[in-house]
């Protein structure tokens, strides 16, 4: 079974920013970042041997606009409670590891800034591609 997805910045479809296929997963990681700060519209159709159904009804969800993060102690970069905002910081955002914590980065990102006055800890068993955000720095 494969899932058509596609997302858009209206919700009539007129201006799609993602449609793809994905098959054996239930969960989509966009290729490059949607907008920030803006109200998307997601739906969904089903490919099976028996063809390929309507889409479904849209739903809809908003981007968060960057922020400033600070680690408040030692833990996985995806542990939202490593983070002073209560959230794994993502696209964008200009994250700090505190002098004192060791944080362990398990995944992909691409922030604005990263400054390290702690530690920051690469897991050699993940696959991973962090990136500092065009315009930002890493210090």
């Amino acid at each position: 079974m494969a899932y058509g997805v596609q997302i858009a910045s209206d919700a009539g479809f007129t201006v799609v920013v993602l449609d793809t296929t994905v098959a054996g997963v239930s969960t989509l990681t966009p290729g490059s970042p949607l907008a920030a700060t803006t109200t998307h519209y997601w739906r969904v159709s089903t490919t099976n041997a028996g063809g390929t159904s309507a889409w479904s009804t849209a739903w809809s969800f908003t981007t968060r606009a960057p922020a400033t993060i600070t680690s408040t102690k030692t833990g996985s970069w995806n542990d939202p409670t490593v983070w002073n905002s209560g959230f794994v910081p993502g696209f964008g955002d200009a994250v700090t590891i505190a002098n004192g914590h060791t944080v362990s980065m398990n995944a992909s990102g691409t922030l604005s800034s990263l400054t390290v006055t702690g530690t920051f800890q690469f897991n050699a068993a993940a696959a991973y591609t962090p990136a500092v955000a065009p315009g930002g720095r890493s210090r």
